[in-house]
């Protein structure tokens, strides 16, 4: 019989690690105040840059996402379409084992930010190519959080 999730913040760390590493940075900072042994400000940065550490990722992780959708709908040299749909594949399961709830409560909040930026990599790299795709890549993508996330 497994044993049940710890209660409080010791469940909260293994259900959604971003929402603990805001609330561990914010309880840092309150039992902060007059206790020199421990540099709480410090250490309570370090614990939100961890957070940022997986925000950052999860939002590259769309965005490369997102930039190899868009080559997949526009391109018109179709040679690496392989490739593509295998990189797609590996970002989705990075993606899906760093995702909490709150970080895709912000992904998805930014979601317009997330497809401005896989557009204009999807536009560089078919522009790198000479792909006539990039010429037909439309400037404001119609892309869904579903479709980001769900496997093809």
């Amino acid at each position: 019989m497994e044993d049940p999730k710890p209660p409080g913040r010791a469940g909260l760390y293994e259900d959604d690690f971003y929402a603990w590493t805001e609330a561990q940075a914010a309880a840092l900072r309150a039992h902060g105040r007059g206790d020199d042994a421990i540099d709480f400000a410090r250490v309570a940065e370090e614990v939100e840059d961890l957070g940022r550490s997986e925000l950052n990722a999860c939002e590259s992780l769309a965005e490369r996402i997102i930039e190899h959708l868009l080559k997949l709908d526009y391109a018109e040299l179709r040679t690496s379409e392989r490739h593509w749909r295998l990189e797609l594949a590996a970002f989705r399961r990075a993606l899906h084992r760093r995702l909490t709830p709150s970080l895709r409560s912000r992904l998805e909040a930014a979601l317009g930010d997330r497809v401005r930026a896989g557009r204009r990599m999807a536009a560089a790299a078919l522009s790198a190519h000479d792909d006539p795709g990039a010429d037909v890549l439309p400037e404001s993508p119609e892309i869904s959080w579903d479709r980001i996330v769900t496997e093809d």
